[in-house]
């Protein structure tokens, strides 16, 4: 395979340059690997239907540990480091939380292998440089782009903003300890900031048989939205 075909593509691209941390190793620290797209079914079943399908939104009821929130943390970085003035934004239930993947953004830029030398003695680049390096935002200055971390209930969340992908983790939980319609609230306004075809995930664990999350899944499911 050429560089220019694994350049081509968001996810040879995620798969030739990304490692993350494998936790089933014997090591109570893990192990850092290459990313890989097939080490979970539900990763290539969202990639195969969902990016190459060409859609814009997808919906996730997940268990634990199946990958998603990995994958959609990897693609969305890749996306940002490779496409000029794209932003993605991860809005969490709690700051907490946001501030754990803005964390685990920082990470994988940093263990990301840096540049590969080509056959013919060129080397190619993958990381472009940082500018903001914070829990909250990592920006790629050179590009315009930004990966940005944010909590369910901010109103004022990126008001005014252009997004190309927002991912919202754990979204049953969005009205948690807030006034109920906080989640529709959140997913509304984040809704907004996004770009025509514009990429909007939400995922979540199950959490009781009612509210935004449970609704828009199981109309998802029988195809009312």
């Amino acid at each position: 395979m050429t560089i220019e075909e694994i350049v081509a593509d968001d996810t040879l691209f995620a798969e030739t340059f990304c490692r993350v941390v494998d936790m089933s190793s014997s090591s109570n620290m893990g192990v850092l690997v290459p990313f890989r797209v097939d080490a979970m079914p539900m990763q290539r079943h969202f990639v195969d239907n969902v990016l190459h399908g060409g859609r814009t939104r997808a919906i996730e009821l997940k268990a634990r540990r199946v990958g998603g929130t990995t994958l959609f943390t990897v693609l969305g970085m890749v996306k940002a480091m490779r496409t000029p003035n794209f932003n993605v934004g991860l809005l969490a239930q709690n700051e907490p939380e946001a501030l754990r993947f803005g964390r685990m953004w920082k990470q994988l830029y940093t263990d990301m292998v840096e540049k590969v030398i080509l056959p013919d003695g060129n080397i190619f680049v993958a990381k472009p440089p940082v500018g903001i390096f914070s829990d909250h935002m990592v920006e790629f200055p050179t590009l315009g782009s930004s990966l940005n971390v944010g909590t369910a209930g901010s109103t004022k969340l990126w008001r005014g903003a252009n997004f190309g992908m927002i991912i919202g983790t754990e979204v049953s939980k969005w009205d948690v300890g807030r006034p109920v319609g906080t989640a529709e609230e959140t997913w509304a306004m984040a809704e907004g900031a996004l770009s025509p075809g514009g990429l909007g995930v939400l995922e979540s664990t199950a959490y009781g048989g009612g509210g935004f999350f449970y609704n828009t899944y199981i109309g998802g499911k029988s195809g009312e939205n």
